[in-house]
């Protein structure tokens, strides 16, 4: 079985940054900044995962999925309400464990729904 992860370059992580930070400024304008940070650190999640996930890219069942957990991480975030607190880097660990909990839904999506565009190379 081969993995599906793929080592980032420089290139991508210059991608990932920029993304990031365009998120972050473009949030910043609606909302306060603590909320514009949730966001940028949630782009900066998925895409690092799009990232790394190189081989699935190509899968329309792998980017339903993303677009569904995308759309379910912006209702969310929002609709719940944050306590007037300035958490600033304090999020980073919640978004550490968001990033394996969407990866491994990933997975387990891909391995007990295999039936997407690059199914087939994965054996």
């Amino acid at each position: 079985m081969r993995s599906d992860f793929t080592p980032v370059s420089r290139r991508s992580d210059i991608v990932l940054v920029v993304s990031t930070a365009v998120v972050f400024l473009a949030v910043s304008f609606f909302a306060n900044l603590e909320r514009a940070l949730l966001f940028a650190v949630v782009s900066g999640v998925f895409v690092s995962i799009v990232q790394t996930r190189r081989r699935r890219r190509g899968d329309s069942g792998f980017w339903m999925l993303i677009t569904a957990l995308a759309i379910i991480h912006v209702v969310a975030l929002s609709i719940i309400r944050l306590p007037e607190l300035r958490f600033g880097l304090v999020v980073l660990p919640f978004a550490l464990a968001d990033g394996i909990v969407i990866w491994g839904l990933i997975s387990w999506f891909e391995h007990h729904f295999p039936d997407g565009a690059n199914a087939d190379t994965d054996k």
